[in-house]
């Protein structure tokens, strides 16, 4: 069976234009916040899309033709490491890890849509990404010696348990 090479796209993002430079990106990112049904998840979607736009802003995404013109079309700057780029610039933000990884998440959801939906010839390159600890001690359950004491009465049933599931080695 031959594929055939003349794929016809179903939905096309809005030109961008004078008066919209972003109008791709706000109808591409408005697209996966429509379809969430849990309004925190499309909470998160909005919050991605205003960092996408703040990285705009100030990097220009690293191409110095969009600093001179500042219409974004996502076919022409969503290269395959357009996700490597926003990483550089995110990596620096003064952000908690895990809502980094949070930001990095929607980003890379909203450009692999753009891929699935054929905006894009080629999809984004998934740069890795941390994701990240709790760096507040507000949701600790115990006191630090209560987990001192927790912790050594565990380590003994996973030694057990270790023990069990290598089985017998004779000596």
């Amino acid at each position: 069976m031959r594929i055939n090479e003349n794929v016809v796209r179903i939905n096309s993002p809005p030109p961008a234009t004078l008066n919209s430079p972003h109008a791709q990106l706000h109808w591409i990112f408005g697209q996966i916040e429509a379809e969430q049904d849990n309004l925190k998840t499309a909470a998160q979607y909005s919050y991605a899309k205003n960092k996408y736009f703040e990285f705009l802003i100030e990097t220009s995404a690293f191409y110095k033709e969009l600093a001179a013109n500042s219409k974004f079309e996502i076919k022409q700057y969503w290269e395959t490491d357009a996700l490597v780029r926003f990483n550089r610039w995110l990596n620096d933000q003064k952000l908690a890890t895990k809502t980094k990884y949070s930001i990095y998440k929607c980003v890379r959801t909203v450009m692999d849509y753009a891929y699935a939906l054929r905006i894009l010839d080629y999809p984004v390159y998934h740069a890795p990404m941390f994701k990240g600890v709790i760096e507040t001690g507000t949701r600790t359950a115990y006191s630090p010696d209560q987990q001192d004491l927790i912790n050594s009465v565990i380590a003994r049933w996973i030694s057990l348990a270790i023990s069990v599931v290598e089985g017998y080695k004779p000596t």
